[in-house]
């Protein structure tokens, strides 16, 4: 017989990754990997948005590429993505009349949908920039003026919550324009099995602020009294499955299950999950970066350090997180500023490939054995690398200790990157 096939898609800030597998033998079938590209200029000098049809055409281009004939053995599609972003959508097309605070019914008009087997925007309808997690313009102090969540975790810029009240106190878009929100993930899965009233998993209702997974209900009524537009938060579930695919898309048959969005957080962890008999803790390195212990629930007479948050994962159980903002996006940052500085001197630098290729081998060059006479004879650095501070200390910015003459080297700084 025929094995049965899972289509895994990860919608992430800089890249789309899509993959193929076979779920009993673990196996990779066929996977395609693209940049996204998607990054816009926002409005808000701290802002940080992405267009979300451009994730989802890059999404589509990436199934697009897959065997046909691959694609019909598909049984059912998981995605996730990064978490605590928001984008909104209308449920109505533009030319249908549209009451102000307009409730959401599962019968409504999807903002995406799938045509000869393409998934694309739909006609007619309204899909706003994607407000990213590293979106900065809540400030502590439009933080202060938003009520306490009734769970321990905090509200930070860059959650959906967060910047949904910004958008609405600042009068950035008009609440008779959209009538539905929710992660780029829930986008996706409107889109796949046609409707415009979006489902959401326990992971992203967490990492968008202002929802208790304890009593497993947002926090409607602090909301409420605060002015918030509570009828754009979305439907939380606990299952995993949203609906079926509502169309054959690329090969892959209608009538396949597809997934709730779920947290790239939980599932970077889950992937590593069953390749080790006592796994403890799992270190996830991608744009940002977290430290995740599993097994264990923190005692509830244990006041966590405000660096480590409880979070919800798989089957009612939770995980202890430590979350950096930083990540591999300050290689970017260090990347880019190399190529600015060769730019002001009037230097064509090299391609994004080429140079990352040679800093590389600068850095793994100055680790190599024959420098080690060298590195003993150079001050240790100290580089605290968070350009991009921290939730719990967002004034904790990057710096650099102990540079000499003899530190100024791109293999030295390189290294300090990994």
């Amino acid at each position: 017989a025929d094995c049965c096939l899972v289509l895994g898609v990860d919608l992430g800030t800089t890249s789309v990754k899509v993959s193929v597998v076979e779920p009993n033998k673990r196996t990779v079938i066929q996977s395609c990997s693209e940049p996204s590209n998607a990054n816009i200029q926002s409005d808000c000098p701290l802002g940080d948005e992405q267009d979300a049809v451009r994730i989802v055409k890059c999404l589509d281009e990436c199934v697009g590429k897959f065997d046909r004939k691959i694609l019909n053995k598909v049984t059912a599609i998981v995605i996730c993505g990064q978490m605590h972003g928001c984008v909104l959508w209308s449920t109505k097309r533009k030319d249908q009349p549209i009451a102000e605070g307009d409730a959401v019914a599962s019968n409504t008009f999807a903002p995406l949908h799938i045509t000869s087997g393409r998934l694309s925007l739909s006609e007619g309808a309204s899909v706003s920039s994607l407000y990213t997690w590293q979106d900065g313009r809540c400030s502590k102090e439009f933080l202060s003026s938003l009520p306490h969540p009734s769970s321990k975790i905090p509200v930070s810029t860059g959650y959906g919550c967060a910047t949904l009240a910004w958008l609405h106190q600042n009068n950035r878009f008009s609440l008779s324009s959209y009538q539905a929100a929710g992660t780029v993930m829930d986008l996706v899965v409107c889109g796949l099995i046609d409707t415009g009233a979006p489902v959401m998993s326990v992971h992203n209702a967490v990492s968008w602020g202002y929802f208790n997974h304890s009593v497993m209900a947002w926090d409607k009524e602090r909301l409420l009294n605060n002015g918030f537009p509570v009828h754009l938060l979305p439907q939380v579930v606990t299952r995993h499955v949203a609906g079926l695919l509502c169309s054959e898309w690329h090969g892959i048959p209608a009538g396949v299950s597809v997934s709730v969005g779920l947290g790239d957080l939980q599932c970077s962890v889950k992937s590593v999950e069953n390749n080790c008999e006592e796994c403890v803790a799992v270190l996830n390195m991608g744009t940002s970066s977290q430290l995740i212990l599993m097994g264990t629930a923190a005692d509830s007479a244990i006041q966590l350090p405000p660096s480590v948050l409880e979070l919800p994962y798989f089957n009612g159980t939770n995980i202890l997180v430590a979350a950096s903002l930083n990540g591999g996006n300050v290689l970017a940052i260090f990347m880019t500023t190399l190529t600015t500085w060769l730019n002001d001197l009037g230097v064509q630098p090299p391609s994004k490939d080429e140079m990352f290729d040679i800093v590389i081998k600068k850095g793994l060059d100055y680790t190599s054995k024959q420098y080690s006479e060298q590195r003993e004879e150079i001050p240790k650095l100290t580089f605290l690398p968070t350009f991009f501070g921290e939730r719990h200390n967002p004034t904790c910015k990057g710096s650099v200790y102990n540079i000499g003459t003899n530190t100024v080297n791109i293999g030295v700084w390189s290294e300090l990157q990994y």
